[in-house]
């Protein structure tokens, strides 16, 4: 199971009334709050966000956390994660499968059958029996193997007696196949009678005469596809998950900023000196100029050219300087001075 759940600060505990905790609160009441933008003033805290992972056996790569999540228009940070064991119960699984079935008549397939259950999650596979859901006739067919045994009670005589009902004696016994079927309750849809044969001598049991014969026919086949299924409880598992804590970005830089000013404030307070601000540089005011003189001319070629004109001067001062030096150096030789 995927858990999310958004926290906020954690809400004080207050002791009764009559304690020192109360005093203290009605003394704090009656003093004015300070309002201003001072660092130690409480902050809103920032929204959290608990995710646990569903419990896993593997390595639970697909169950990592991500570095950064989207919940509702917030984006949030992981600030902390932990792999903990965790035991994972009341698990269940959809099953089904499908079984076969060649069914004479109009027998129907089981309401219940024992399927093997593979677990998705360990691999371990279990019986379970499962009640049938879905049945699908997918052919039909009329089979030779049916047959069934015949006892004549009182042969010989005028009559005798099948089941309930009184036979001349003198009936052929492959007349008697649709009461044979009713005898043993069978459908004739269903069953065929095409012979009846004798299959022993007459012999005397409890002093009544009796034979026996056997009786051959068709039956029909249907082939049955059955589906069963359903939900089944797998066992408990043992496992790992992830429990990891998240915390808005926004909430962070406002928390991060409002360090880094009460950090300032307080190496204020120690060295007595105001943290140094960076300048800004000085804005060129320009002069009134007469318009049209050649002093605007002049200024307006200086302003626009003032990096040139600091570079030409400089490269100016070095070559008089070099001019000089040489000068000097041509009179000391012509004075015979080294």
């Amino acid at each position: 199971m995927l858990i999310w759940t958004a926290l906020l600060a954690p809400v004080p505990v207050l002791t009764g009334a009559g304690g020192p905790a109360a005093e203290d609160s009605a003394e704090a009441a009656e003093e004015p709050a300070e309002i201003g933008n001072s660092a130690e003033a409480a902050e809103e805290p920032a929204a959290t966000l608990i995710y646990e992972s569903p419990i896993f056996t593997g390595n639970g790569g697909e169950h990592r956390p991500e570095p950064e999540i989207e919940r509702e228009g917030k984006r949030y940070r992981l600030a902390s994660s932990e792999l903990q064991k965790a035991v994972k119960e009341g698990r269940k699984q959809m099953v089904s499968s499908w079984i076969s079935f060649s069914l004479e008549g109009d027998w129907e397939p089981p309401k219940t059958a024992e399927i093997t259950v593979t677990d998705e999650e360990t691999g371990l596979k279990t019986e379970y029996t499962v009640p049938r859901m879905e049945v699908r006739e997918t052919g039909r067919a009329w089979s030779d193997d049916f047959s069934f045994a015949v006892t004549v009670s009182g042969y010989g005589a005028d009559s005798f007696w099948l089941g309930g009902l009184e036979v001349p004696g003198d009936t052929p016994l492959g007349d008697l196949g649709p009461e044979l079927l009713r005898y043993l309750e069978l459908s004739e849809e269903n069953y065929r009678v095409e012979t009846v044969d004798w299959i022993s001598e007459p012999y005397e049991q409890g002093g009544v005469l009796c034979r026996d014969a056997r009786a051959d026919g068709k039956k029909l086949v249907r082939k049955i596809d059955a589906q069963y299924g359903g939900q089944v409880e797998l066992p408990p598992i043992e496992g790992m998950k992830y429990y990891c804590v998240y915390r808005e970005i926004a909430a962070e830089t406002a928390a991060e900023k409002t360090v880094t000013e009460g950090e300032a404030k307080e190496s204020e307070e120690e060295t007595g000196e105001a943290t140094p601000l960076r300048a800004e540089e000085p804005a060129y005011e320009t002069p009134p100029v007469s318009p049209g003189t050649l002093a605007e001319r002049v200024y307006r070629w200086l302003v626009s050219h003032l990096t040139v004109v600091r570079i030409g001067a400089a490269f100016f001062a070095g070559l008089l300087l070099v001019f000089f030096l040489l000068i000097f150096s041509g009179r000391k030789k012509k004075d015979g001075r080294p």
